[in-house]
């Protein structure tokens, strides 16, 4: 476990309105030590996915706006994984994407 202290919310909100660069930096902060405290073989499959995040939202400066995609990012995450089990395919085979992803139908989507 972590040593790394979380903010209260309230402080958090605060440092948002007075000092965004400071806030970013924070939110940087505590991604990577929820990162780190993963298992190795999971470290990079949080950054990828962290990464993909990230560039969502790069350019949106509305926070619900933000939040929204993300939401949108979890549900479709949840649906795929959801169409994937019903078809059949095994949780082993959903972290191992088919030779050609453009012609296969590993995910019964075609």
């Amino acid at each position: 476990m972590s040593e790394f202290e979380i903010k209260p919310f309230d402080e958090i909100a605060r440092l948002w309105k007075e000092d965004p660069d400071a806030a970013e930096e924070y939110h940087r902060a505590v991604i990577e030590d929820f990162i780190l405290g993963l298992d190795p073989e999971k470290q990079e499959r949080a950054r990828a996915l962290q990464w993909r995040i990230d560039n969502r939202v790069r350019n949106i400066q509305n926070a619900q706006v933000r939040l929204g995609i993300i939401a949108e990012m979890m549900w479709d995450s949840f649906f795929d994984l959801n169409g994937a089990l019903n078809n059949g395919v095994s949780l082993k085979e959903l972290d191992t994407p088919p030779d050609n992803l453009l012609t296969s139908d590993k995910w019964g989507t075609k």
